[in-house]
């Protein structure tokens, strides 16, 4: 099956002398545009400064926070798919020891629940490892996610 199916489907039910070939792509393509609706807008996720207290290897910590980004971008892309105008920062709280992550949400101007769902569901299945040698970590951390919709720069900006 090919590209051009509907039309040459609707041309078997029409006169062709009777209507311009050109003229029966128009009602198919303004059908297509119609019908996949405006599209989905490209989201970008960016870190925030973490800020811990307690005892725990900072730039370690920070290391292995990396595969979170990815997860985010999912999480953000579903809520884009819901909301299009979805963006603004989650601020969480977080306690940390004992190889896991307990994250809290302490702000979200997304307005977003099942965004910041999804954020706190991905930090709290992220296993950590602590560094050998500095003991058990028990901690706390201020961080916050940006999420914010990916616009193009106009020539004055």
């Amino acid at each position: 099956m090919n590209g051009e199916w509907g039309i040459r489907n609707v041309e078997r039910h029409v006169n062709r002398s009777s209507i311009p070939h050109s003229a029966l792509r128009i009602p198919h393509l303004l059908w297509l545009l119609w019908s996949c609706g405006p599209g989905v807008p490209f989201g970008k996720v960016q870190f925030g400064a973490i800020e811990t207290r307690g005892v725990v290897d900072e730039d370690y910590l920070k290391a292995q926070l990396v595969p979170l980004e990815p997860r985010f971008e999912a999480c953000y892309a579903r809520a884009l798919r819901r909301n299009h105008a979805s963006e603004g920062v989650v601020r969480l709280s977080i306690k940390g020891g004992g190889g896991r992550l307990v994250p809290t949400v302490v702000e979200n101007s997304t307005r977003d629940d099942g965004l910041t769902g999804c954020v706190t569901q991905a930090i709290a299945a992220l296993s950590i490892v602590e560094r050998e040698g500095t003991g058990p970590w028990d901690f706390t951390a201020d961080w916050s996610v940006e999420f914010a919709i990916a616009r193009l720069k106009t020539s004055g900006s």
